[in-house]
Parts: structure tokens; C-alpha cells; sequence
């Protein structure tokens, strides 16, 4: 049960991503556009753009990974935990880690950031 939702989960990503590089190659000039600048200048506000936006949003994003604990209670159906659950922890955590740089690009591209909530 778990399983699907979690393929359910990656084919959204999927289908966002696909649609977000059609329209990219389908716009481009709007695209690029969209991600100028790619840092934008604080404006005032901890956290509102700027470097301090990206450290706030690195930290909320911190918190997403917190559901890695399940992976480490799984350990005893491992057959070999001592060689796969340090390969499974690290191979999820890059997945997880491009998957958020990969749709973080793809909206913004899509929306320019002025114009997101």
C-alpha cells in the first residue's frame, strides 16, 4: 500500500517535470525570463529573497527529510544492513535532494517568483 502512493507520488513529479520541460523548449525565451534573476535582492524581511530567503527555505526543507527515520527501522528486514541500509539512506537522500532542485527550477521557470505565494 505504502509502495503505491509513493509511485503515485513520483509520477506527479514526473508528469510536472515532463510538462515543465516542454515548456521550456516550447517558450524558452519565457522560461529564462521567469528565472532572472536566479537570486533576487533581499527585500528587507529576513528571509524575503535574497541570501537569507534561501538559507529560511534550506531550512524548511530540512525538515522534510525527517521521515528517513523509517528507513533506518526498516533495518532488520535488510539482508545485509550493514552494506544496504548506508546505500539505500545516501541513494534516497540524492534522489530526494535532486528531485526538490529539479521542481524548485521547473516552477519557477513556469511562474515568475513575484507571482508565487
Amino acid at each position: 500500500f505504502n509502495n503505491v502512493f509513493v509511485g503515485v507520488k513520483l509520477a506527479v513529479l514526473a508528469v510536472f517535470i515532463a510538462y515543465g520541460a516542454y515548456f521550456a523548449s516550447a517558450n524558452s525565451e519565457l522560461f529564462k525570463s521567469n528565472l532572472s534573476p536566479f537570486i533576487p535582492e533581499n527585500t528587507g524581511p529576513f528571509g524575503h529573497f535574497g541570501i537569507s530567503g534561501i538559507f529560511r527555505g534550506a531550512g524548511m526543507v530540512f525538515f522534510s527529510y525527517v521521515g528517513f527515520d523509517s528507513i533506518c527501522a526498516m533495518a532488520q528486514e535488510c539482508k545485509n544492513p550493514s552494506k544496504d541500509l548506508p546505500r539505500g539512506l545516501l541513494n534516497t537522500l540524492v534522489l530526494c535532494t535532486l528531485l526538490y532542485m529539479v521542481v524548485t527550477v521547473v516552477l519557477c521557470g513556469l511562474v515568475k517568483y513575484t507571482e508565487l505565494g
